[in-house]
């Protein structure tokens, strides 16, 4: 079997007898796509990976449509850290950072950082959020404290990477059934022995059943992740619609047209000045006789 797994996906499955579920994604070309779009540093990317790829296992237990956002805000080199992922697996995300200090160095990158972790339902655009201390050593940490405090749910995570190969795991008790602590921490134990070389090489089956052999294991279809950006015409005349229409207006006072530009995917949506009246008059049959 190859070294290397490159099909973007989620494996779903249940150790049934230890009331826990799994989640394990692999992204690769999401991530790369994603790199394509902004030439980020390799320590933001693999950052912007680990965080994507923690998304993705996120939305991949949400039993209902709706999507996972997970922003990371602060002082330190890394302003903003944001990566979104929904119900159907399609994510995106974009990183901030400050130039003039170098990366490469073991400078802290989080420092007083805060990690927001929201969930939005669809139909009903309900979000529910919670927010994290960047405290702990990495990004697995500060999500496990998370689970942990906010959710009181039992939950560890894992991460590997490289420039263009993300890989993660998550461990996660079962909501509603009964699990002792001795078997949380039986199988925190055995999945600490993972090391990073095999969680980026080896198959998602043969994993699990080298860390929980003879545990009995429930797989699910896996499912196709992607790189796709919400970005539409539509969001970007209701950009247009907040900013007001004076604002709006007097942008072409010195350009010929509006430009609203997606920082996700740099796609970039070209207004002129009768788009822009009639976004705020869509009955108008015309633009005023000033607009040509």
């Amino acid at each position: 079997m190859s070294s290397l797994l490159t099909k973007d996906c989620v494996h779903r499955f249940i150790l049934k007898n230890l009331h826990v579920r799994g989640q394990w994604v692999q992204l690769n070309r999401a991530y790369q796509a994603i790199q394509a779009i902004h030439p980020y540093p390799l320590r933001v990317s693999m950052l912007i990976g680990e965080a994507l790829a923690a998304s993705a296992l996120i939305s991949s237990t949400l039993k209902y449509e709706g999507k996972t956002t997970l922003q990371i805000e602060g002082p330190g080199p890394i302003k903003l850290l944001l990566a979104q992922c929904n119900h159907l697996l399609q994510l995106r995300g974009l990183a901030k950072w400050d130039e003039s200090i170098d990366l490469h160095s073991d400078t802290e990158l989080f420092a007083e950082a805060q990690c927001l972790i929201s969930i939005t339902q669809s139909a009903s655009q309900e979000t529910y959020s919670g927010i994290v201390a960047l405290e702990q050593e990495n990004l697995a940490l500060c999500l496990a404290h998370y689970f942990e405090q906010s959710e009181q749910l039992p939950t560890k995570f894992y991460f590997a990477s490289t420039h263009e190969n993300i890989v993660g795991l998550m461990l996660q008790t079962l909501p509603d059934e009964e699990m002792t602590e001795d078997m949380w921490q039986h199988v925190t134990c055995l999945a600490d022995t993972l090391t990073q070389p095999e969680l980026l090489t080896v198959p998602p089956i043969e994993l699990t059943h080298r860390l929980f052999h003879g545990e009995d294991t429930q797989w699910f279809m896996p499912q196709a992740v992607e790189f796709k950006c919400s970005c539409s015409p539509q969001k970007s005349e209701q950009a247009i619609l907040t900013l007001g229409e004076k604002e709006a207006m007097d942008i072409f006072n010195t350009t010929q047209s509006l430009v609203v530009n997606c920082e996700f995917c740099n796609q970039s949506y070209e207004f002129d000045p009768i788009d822009v009246y009639q976004i705020f008059h869509p009955s108008a049959d015309s633009s005023p006789s000033s607009l040509h």
